[in-house]
């Protein structure tokens, strides 16, 4: 799904307007009964709401489900900020379609009182995407007051206070930060940047039918992933296959006392369907691999890499793997052998860190899977400022390669130049070995030949719908790594 900026937004609103033949009202219309039927379905039929507006069409939207909750019976209050001395057209029409009965309080620079009952529902309908500029006045106020309210809040499009686009230039600390954002047809920027996200809360994407050949046509360097894009990406095996078909992947992973890592990467490539699986770990572990996963094939980290034989399709590098001299001067050689497409993780990008010449040895369309913290070593950078997605695709470009930014809604920055977001993850990820399960996952992707990015499109799904589904079991505190692999059979099951 593309992701739209405010004005692709606006623009997509007034097409829609102009093809069908309907007016602006009208959509408002629409949207707020969207709006009122998610509503309708996913909260008790006695929830009590509080609607606070301000007066352009996001105010205008919060009027017509005030009306439209209230015709039905729910506990309704609305407040309304008092901006100016006229709201928006379509504002004023739907404030004149209020039954006499439903009666908005004004708040203003001189009265600005909210009482609120602990159980009702804040619904943010102020502001809309339109934002360009911090919260001041009694906007600032009246934010401030519903912030620290205990209140559960769902903003209707975008949280009040937040910019669609980029927000490096506004003051965080007075958006007005919400439990759920019902977000109006297409994601926003802001809702899945690792700054600004944690003000959404959990967000879902409300259809309102604009159209969608014009969204179609729109350019757009970002993406956001959904389950219909990974059910396109998959191929089902095929009857007439052997092992050989699925490709053999080469993982060097490991070290005396992060074995563990390299066996979690190694069950989930074997998991996610490659073919064959060699691993280049230390010696002293092949008693422990035999008896935990058989399946897989040994050779001592120190075998010379001509000597390891195998027709290898893909190769994963990094997990536990130490940082130690020798084990940098095995991955330098391996990686200018070049067997295959490469993911790299974990302690192969500390390695590349600390030698960054090296990444000139890399085959363009390398993927790099960091999380926020390798990528500040890969970058040189001590923090990150709310521009460092512009500095990975710089890095991701100047090199060739695929960067995969694991968070909790991590993103694959493409050599191309793409964003492309994943957000089904799970909390029950926030644990060791997590990585390793996805970078392997990966790497048999890579060896079944699936391209880069397809590849990385797919394990992200199934890493975090196997961790789901563990999570469902039992509770997302208790997940380990070997569960998330344990499940990848029915993370799979679910794209049949």
């Amino acid at each position: 799904m593309k992701i739209l900026s405010a004005e692709q937004s606006r623009a997509a609103d007034l097409y829609t307007i102009d093809q069908e033949e309907i007016t602006s009202l009208d959509l408002m219309e629409r949207a707020a009964y969207a709006l009122f039927s998610f509503l309708e379905e996913h909260f008790p039929e006695d929830q009590a709401y509080h609607i606070f507006c301000g007066m352009g069409n996001n105010g205008g939207d919060g009027l017509v489900l005030a009306r439209l909750l209230h015709q039905s019976n729910y506990p309704v209050s609305l407040s309304i900020i008092n901006l100016k001395e006229q709201g928006s057209p379509d504002f004023e029409e739907s404030l004149k379609a209020l039954p006499a009965d439903l009666n908005p309080q004004y708040l203003s620079e001189k009265d600005a009182e909210i009482n609120l009952q602990p159980k009702v529902i804040i619904i943010d309908a102020i502001l809309g995407n339109g934002l360009d500029r911090p919260l001041k006045g009694i906007l600032a106020r009246v934010v401030e007051l519903l912030r620290n309210s205990s209140n559960f809040k769902i903003a209707i499009d975008i949280p009040t206070g937040l910019f669609a686009d980029n927000n490096s230039k506004n003051e965080l600390n007075k958006v007005l930060a919400c439990d759920l954002c019902l977000c109006i047809q297409s994601p926003k920027k802001s809702l899945l940047h690792a700054f600004t996200a944690p003000l959404v809360g959990r967000y879902v994407l409300i259809d309102i039918g604009l159209n969608q050949e014009y969204i179609g046509n729109l350019k757009s360097d970002s993406y956001l992933l959904e389950k219909r894009d990974i059910e396109e990406i998959y191929r089902p095996r095929k009857k007439f296959s052997f092992k050989g078909t699925y490709g053999h992947l080469l993982i060097l992973a490991g070290s005396e006392n992060t074995m563990g890592a390299a066996h979690i990467s190694a069950e989930a490539a074997l998991r996610s369907g490659c073919g064959l699986a060699t691993a280049l770990v230390p010696s002293s572990s092949f008693s422990a691999f035999n008896i935990r996963l058989p399946e897989l094939m040994l050779y001592a980290q120190d075998t010379e890499i001509h000597k390891v034989k195998g027709n290898f399709s893909a190769l994963v590098a990094g997990p536990g793997l130490s940082t130690a001299q020798s084990s940098a001067q095995y991955l330098k050689n391996l990686i200018q052998a070049a067997p295959g497409p490469m993911v790299l993780d974990a302690d192969a990008l500390n390695i590349l860190a600390e030698n960054p010449t090296w990444l000139r040895f890399l085959a363009a369309g390398t993927i790099l899977c960091p999380h926020p913290g390798e990528m500040k070593r890969l970058l040189g950078l001590k923090k990150f400022e709310h521009n460092y997605l512009d500095l990975v695709l710089a890095f991701a470009q100047k090199y060739q390669l695929n960067i995969l930014l694991k968070d909790a809604i991590s993103v694959l920055v493409t050599k191309e130049g793409n964003f492309i977001y994943s957000d089904f993850g799970s909390p029950a990820l926030a644990k060791a070995g997590s990585g390793d399960c996805l970078t392997g996952i990966i790497g048999s992707l890579l060896a079944q030949a699936y391209s880069p990015q397809a590849a990385v499109c797919l394990a992200t799904y199934l890493h975090g719908t196997a961790a789901k589904l563990a999570a469902e079991e039992g509770a997302a505190e208790s997940v380990l790594a070997s569960d998330v692999n344990a499940h990848l059979a029915k993370a799979f099951a679910s794209l049949v």
